[in-house]
């Protein structure tokens, strides 16, 4: 009798939920056992966080149980991951379970690293999680004028345009509430490039100038100074603030950082690119948040980087077609205004930007539905 081969898959990311299911599709359960490890048991939709504060979505829309997203047949460990040994192949959980592995998928998000900022505990608000959004939702609909500051931290590792759409989100519910004129919104970037492209800094910066939002570019937040209420970058520059909203800087997950897989000089994992495996490790991958590259997190990526893991250890289990070698790229959907958003697909120097779209705007406010239905699920 076969032993069915392992798949231990940490982190219930876009990333990781996905990968599962696909594993799941494209494996029987005689050829594999699929296990899910991550601590929290619901999933939340960041992409659509931008809607919260001003009123479009509520929080109970955007989030789910994990067992309601995985595949039956696949086992939930509700427990974070301590430790990973890949000399004995084996993951350890805090509460000092031992899960063995054939093959090891890393499938985390990134860990917020807020703390490293001065004053960003105390000060700063955000949209990563949910019960963020909902006191940012609170925090809005009391300030009565000022300024509301919106940035990334310089090693925040998602999408890079979310604070582009939350001003535009929030400067037009501004208008609607007839407060425009007493609440200034400004939007600061670490530097004159997102996701690695000055062309789509350009594009952005000038969408949000049409809408009226002063971009300032070049801001590495160093600091929030509390007492006179504005953010201070590396270089001693300063923005006054009435509400900051910033996207936390982030890290890979401690379990990463304290186990044995191989990392470079900057802490990142060593990877091949052309198949998501780690460097002398042909039964690990990283996707997601582990993978350590900017974009990484975007959901259509993390969807591409699910897709060819799952095909890839398909393949090696079940003979699956061969999904040849990986290319990253990114696509996004930018808000312009408050009827229309467009399609952007950065893939290495290229930038494609789709035409202007009421439809564009609709599928992203709505993308959730799709989402926790359906693509998460690996039905698409």
């Amino acid at each position: 009798m076969k032993v069915p081969e392992r798949i231990v898959v940490v982190g219930n990311s876009t990333a990781g939920i996905t990968v599962a299911n696909k594993l799941r599709t494209r494996i029987s359960r005689e050829n594999a056992e699929i296990i899910l490890i991550s601590g929290g048991n619901r999933h939340y939709f960041n992409d659509a966080s931008v809607f919260v504060p001003v009123n479009f979505l509520q929080t109970s829309q955007l989030s789910a149980p994990i067992k309601g997203l995985i595949k039956n047949s696949i086992v939930f460990v509700n427990e974070n991951v301590k430790m990973i040994d890949i000399e004995s192949k084996g993951v350890t959980t805090d509460d000092g379970h031992l899960i063995r592995y054939t093959y090891l998928v890393l499938a985390g998000d990134f860990d917020s690293a807020h703390d490293t900022i001065p004053g960003f505990i105390e000060e700063a608000r955000s949209v990563n999680a949910v019960q963020n959004a909902i006191a940012l939702r609170e925090d809005i609909e009391s300030l009565k004028s000022g300024t509301i500051v919106i940035g990334n931290a310089q090693n925040y590792m998602g999408n890079e345009t979310l604070i582009s759409d939350l001003a535009i989100v929030i400067s037009n519910d501004m208008k609607r509430r007839k407060q425009d004129t007493r609440v200034k919104v400004q939007v600061f970037f670490p530097e004159a490039k997102i996701h690695g492209s000055n062309e789509l800094y350009k594009h952005i910066e000038a969408v949000l100038t049409e809408n009226n939002i002063e971009v300032v570019s070049g801001f590495n937040l160093a600091s929030v100074n509390v007492k006179n209420k504005e953010l201070v970058s590396t270089d001693g520059k300063t923005i006054k603030y009435n509400l900051p909203i910033i996207m936390p800087p982030e890290s890979l997950d401690r379990s990463i950082i304290s186990s044995n897989i191989p990392k470079d000089d900057s802490g990142k994992i060593k990877f091949d690119l052309d198949t998501l495996s780690v460097s002398g490790h042909e039964d690990i991958f990283t996707i997601g948040g582990s993978l350590n590259l900017h974009g990484s997190q975007t959901i259509s990526t993390a969807l591409d980087q699910a897709e060819f893991v799952s095909a890839f250890i398909a393949n090696r289990i079940s003979g699956y077609r061969d999904p040849g070698t990986y290319e990253f790229k990114i696509q996004l959907q930018p808000i312009l205004n408050s009827r229309s958003a467009e399609t952007i697909l950065i893939s290495g120097e290229d930038l494609v930007v789709g035409k202007p779209s009421e439809t564009d705007f609709l599928m992203r406010l709505y993308a959730h539905s799709s989402y926790l239905c359906r693509e998460i699920r690996g039905f698409i």
